[in-house]
């Protein structure tokens, strides 16, 4: 679930499904500007709300495992899992951010915000967000994958339970 919950808010191709249902939502909320680049940039923001409320069953259930994972796997666990957390966080800032027609005023915060936004841009090995999603994805596999690989070879070993 969580594996499929940043691609899907920070996917840089937004369908039209998306652009109509955040256009209806603000028109429902009283909040559809009356100038076209109002508009256009509202509805993005609230397409990408809309992304980030449909993530919240994945960012609650992460925030739900930390006292475990610490209890089980140790302070680090815990903070990789709060640090991977904080990145829906900072995901919302930058929308919200980009609702605000003085970005556009500040190329290089437009360009931070549109890196923090969109997966793979401007590439790969350059987006700093991919980067923080994908160190803290490699930490919890390190720390919880061997440990489960055991206790799953145990419990093979151990035969049958009746």
């Amino acid at each position: 679930m969580l594996g499929e919950a940043y691609p899907q808010v920070r996917n840089p191709l937004m369908r039209g499904n998306e652009h109509i249902a955040a256009e209806e939502k603000l028109k429902e909320d009283d909040l559809w500007p009356t100038s076209k680049g109002d508009q256009k940039r509202l509805t993005l923001t609230q397409a990408y709300l809309n992304r980030l409320n449909s993530a919240s069953l994945a960012r609650v259930a992460l925030q739900d495992c930390q006292p475990m994972a610490r209890a089980l796997f140790g302070p680090e666990l815990e903070n990789a899992i709060e640090t991977l957390g904080r990145q829906f966080h900072i995901i919302r800032i930058y929308v919200e951010a980009n609702a605000d027609e003085e970005v556009d005023k500040d190329q290089d915060f437009k360009r931070q915000i549109r890196e923090t936004l969109y997966e793979g841009v401007p590439s790969e090995d350059r987006n700093t967000m991919d980067a923080t999603i994908a160190a803290q994805v490699v930490r919890i596999e390190d720390i919880c994958l061997p440990q489960l690989r055991a206790a799953g070879r145990k419990r093979r070993d151990a035969g049958p339970s009746v």
